[in-house]
C-alpha cells in the first residue's frame, strides 16, 4: 500500500481538496490544485516530494502533509506519508494516524 496515495484517496472521499505549492515560484500557480487524488499524487511524484495542503469540503485549511514518492533512493511505499501537521487530535490528524496504522 502506498500510504500517501491512501491518504489522498481517503481525503478525496470526504470531499476534501488539495494544493501542491510550486516551491520554485512562491505566490504563483501551484503544481496542482483540485480534488483528484490521482492528479495530486502525480504532482507529488513529478517532484519526488511535496508539502500538500488539505482543505475540507467547506474550504477550510485542515492540515499539511509532507509526501514522498516511493523509489529505490527515497522510501518504501508504506513510508510515503512522511510527516503532517497539525498533530492536534483533530480530523486531519486522525486521518493521517489511520493511514499510518493501516500501513503497519
Amino acid at each position: 500500500m502506498i500510504a500517501a496515495l491512501k491518504l489522498l484517496k481517503d481525503a478525496a472521499a470526504m470531499g476534501w481538496t488539495f494544493v501542491v505549492p510550486n516551491p520554485d515560484y512562491a505566490g504563483g500557480e501551484p503544481d496542482y490544485k483540485g480534488a483528484s487524488a490521482a492528479a495530486c499524487w502525480a504532482a507529488v511524484k513529478a517532484t519526488d516530494e511535496a508539502n500538500v495542503v488539505f482543505y475540507d469540503a467547506a474550504g477550510k485549511k485542515v492540515g499539511v502533509a509532507y509526501l514522498m514518492a516511493p523509489g529505490p533512493i527515497t522510501c518504501d511505499p508504506e513510508e510515503t506519508l512522511v510527516d503532517w501537521g497539525p498533530a492536534d487530535g483533530g480530523e486531519f490528524d486522525k486521518l493521517c494516524d489511520g493511514v499510518i496504522e493501516a500501513a503497519l
